[in-house]
């Protein structure tokens, strides 16, 4: 292994398989860590969205909120 892997400026990557509300919601948290690369296998042709607060969404009560 080179030195470089065990660097604190190495980027790890993360392969996230399935791209439901867990998925989604993981691919948000990681997506906010500086240095990590991520990848995301889904059956879904569309783009992954946050479908437990989607009623919130058209309410109007989250209106500022992003969905994708």
């Amino acid at each position: 292994m080179n030195a470089s892997a065990n660097s604190s400026d190495a980027v790890r990557h993360v392969v996230v398989v399935g791209s439901g509300m867990v998925g989604h919601r993981f691919v948000e948290l990681a997506a906010a860590i500086p240095g990590v690369a991520i990848t995301v296998f889904g059956e879904e042709p569309r783009t992954a969205y946050d479908r437990v607060h989607l009623s919130e969404y058209f309410a109007g009560a989250s209106a500022g909120r992003s969905f994708s």
